[in-house]
């Protein structure tokens, strides 16, 4: 969901040419605009997709158990948490921006309300696994594998670990964080592992040789 801008925000009429040349990375043609209306592009375009992506999260609540192998949703599967949070940031710094206008507000709250929501439900998620498997808190671990780059500026998915992990600990003590490489080996405790980003889930796979380990998708159906 990562999108490349097509238009380019200049306070003066820069030298076109000269300046594509350096900036282009692929063949679609940008072009040069005020300020303001860069920033108001941003913001029809981070509206957008959150509005959508919100569509796809409540919708998703609704799919039963016994049709998520449907091909249909084949989409949405590869949908990881780490994708859905990318513009997050910029979300909420336009609700400071258009804080009087009751419609535009309604929109950025509802997508905010809708992030919320999901992680909500993949936290009920895993305590699903727990009650249906019999599991007792005390003898699991639970693992947030997503690998981060700790030094973004922004930050945003390194606090959503975060806030995720802390939720989680409220029932379960042992709860880890893992920004890398995650270990499952842990013969004293059945382990469960929440994939936040399709290439950690690649990785859990590939290493995966223990049975008593359980797998969680951090995807729209939340897949276990």
């Amino acid at each position: 969901m990562n999108q490349i801008t097509k238009v380019i925000g200049s306070a003066k009429q820069p030298d076109e040419k000269k300046i594509l040349t350096l900036l282009k990375i692929d063949k679609e043609e940008k072009k040069f605009v005020s300020i303001s209306s860069a920033e108001n592009l941003h913001a029809i375009n981070t509206i957008q997709r959150f509005s959508s992506l919100c569509s796809i999260l409540e919708v998703c609540k609704f799919v039963k158990n016994d049709t998520k192998r449907d091909t249909s949703f084949n989409d949405f599967k590869n949908l990881y948490l780490d994708e859905m949070i990318n513009g997050l940031y910029d979300l909420r710094m336009l609700g400071s921006s258009f804080e009087s206008a009751q419609t535009l507000m309604y929109l950025i709250n509802g997508s905010v309300r809708g992030i919320s929501g999901y992680v909500k439900r993949l936290i009920d998620a895993i305590r699903i696994t727990l009650k249906k498997n019999d599991l007792k808190a005390a003898k699991t671990k639970i693992v947030l594998s997503w690998t981060l780059d700790t030094n973004e500026m922004r930050g945003d998915k390194l606090e959503m670990l975060n806030s995720i992990a802390s939720k989680l600990r409220d029932y379960i003590g042992d709860v880890e964080t893992s920004t890398g490489s995650v270990d499952l080996f842990h013969q004293d405790k059945v382990t469960i592992v929440v994939a936040c980003s399709s290439g950690d889930y690649k990785e859990i796979k590939e290493n995966l040789k223990d049975d008593n380990t359980f797998v969680i998708k951090a995807n729209p159906l939340c897949e276990i």
